[in-house]
C-alpha cells in the first residue's frame, strides 16, 4: 500500500524509531527493505531535540513514521534558518493530528517534502491515508485521516448497526480479507469486535470503536472513541484493563476511582 503511496524506492533512507516488535516498525522495516532502500536504526531516547534533529540530518534520512509530538520535538532542535533539507516524506501517526502539526511541519520540512497521515488498528493495519492537502484547509475544523485504502470496506453505523447518513458521526467498521482473526485466547472480546462478511466468507469486518464522519469531499474526519481507550503519545491504553491489574493490589476502590476518573477526563 506504502509503496504505491509514496512511491518508495533505493534511494529512501528510512528512520525505524520505535522498538523493533512493534507493528509499525515491522511495516517499515519491510517497506523500506523490500523497495531497496536502507532502515537506519535512530533511537530518540536521551537524546535533545537538537541532537536528534542533527542526526535525521547526518544520516541523511529520507523517510519518517512519528507520531506528531515527536515531529514537534525534532522541529524544536532546529535553528531559525535550519530545514530537515533530506526529509521528502513523513508519516504521521499513532496518535491524533491537526492542522498545527501540518505547520510545524512546513517549517521544519523544505517545499518538495510531503506529509501524510491516517487512521489505523493493529487488528486491521492501515484503514485511511492521505497525502495532506494544504488547499482543502479551510473547509473544516479538523485535519481529515483521509480516504480508505484499495482493498478495504469502510462502513459508518450508528449504535444498532445502521449506516449513517454522509456529515453524521457514527462507528468506524472496517471489511477486508485481511483483518485479524481474533484476540488470543479471548473468545468473548473476539465476538464484540470481529464479524465475517455474510456476503463473502472470505473477508471479515472490524469494529474499531473509533468515532467518525464522512465529509462531502469524501474525506473522513476522526472525532474520537466510542469507548474509554486512551492513545498518549502513540500507545493505545485500555482503562479497564489497568483497572483489572489494580484490582489485585490494596486499596482496591480507592485505585480504582481514581483511574476511572482519570480516564473519563482524558482528551
Amino acid at each position: 500500500k506504502c509503496t504505491n503511496i509514496a512511491d518508495f524506492g533505493f534511494q529512501d533512507r528510512l528512520a525505524l524509531m520505535n522498538a523493533p516488535n512493534l507493528a509499525v516498525s515491522v511495516r517499515l522495516s519491510l517497506l523500506g527493505l523490500l523497495n531497496g532502500g536502507s532502515l537506519h536504526c535512530l533511537v530518540p531516547r536521551g537524546l535533545t531535540s537538537a541532537a536528534l534533529a542533527n542526526k535525521v540530518r547526518a544520516l541523511g534520512i529520507t523517510v519518517m513514521w512519528l507520531v506528531p509530538r515527536l515531529l514537534g520535538y525534532i522541529a524544536e532542535g532546529l535553528g531559525p534558518s535550519e530545514k530537515l533539507d533530506t526529509i521528502r516524506f513523513i508519516n504521521l501517526a499513532g496518535d491524533r493530528a491537526d492542522w498545527r502539526d501540518f505547520d510545524v511541519f512546513r517549517r521544519a520540512c523544505t517545499p518538495q517534502a510531503r506529509l501524510r497521515t491516517g487512521l489505523g488498528a493493529t487488528e486491521c493495519g492501515g484503514i485511511t491515508h492521505w497525502i495532506i492537502d494544504e488547499h482543502l484547509r479551510g473547509t473544516g475544523q479538523r485535519l481529515p485521516v483521509g480516504r480508505a485504502f484499495p482493498d478495504l470496506t469502510l462502513t459508518i453505523v450508528d449504535d444498532e448497526g445502521r449506516p449513517v447518513a454522509d456529515g453524521d458521526v457514527g462507528e468506524l467498521h472496517v471489511c477486508g480479507c485481511y483483518i485479524a482473526l481474533g484476540y488470543w485466547q479471548d473468545p468473548e472480546l473476539t465476538a464484540r469486535a470481529f464479524v465475517i462478511d455474510p456476503a463473502d466468507p472470505r473477508r471479515r469486518a472490524y469494529k474499531t470503536g473509533d468515532l467518525v464522519l464522512l465529509r462531502r469531499d469524501g474525506l473522513i474526519e476522526y472525532i474520537g472513541r466510542k469507548d474509554e481507550q486512551i492513545k498518549l503519545h502513540g500507545h493505545r491504553i485500555e482503562p479497564a484493563e489497568v483497572e483489572s491489574a489494580i484490582a489485585t493490589l490494596p486499596l482496591v476502590s480507592e485505585a480504582a476511582v481514581i483511574v476511572r476518573t482519570s480516564a473519563a477526563g482524558a482528551p
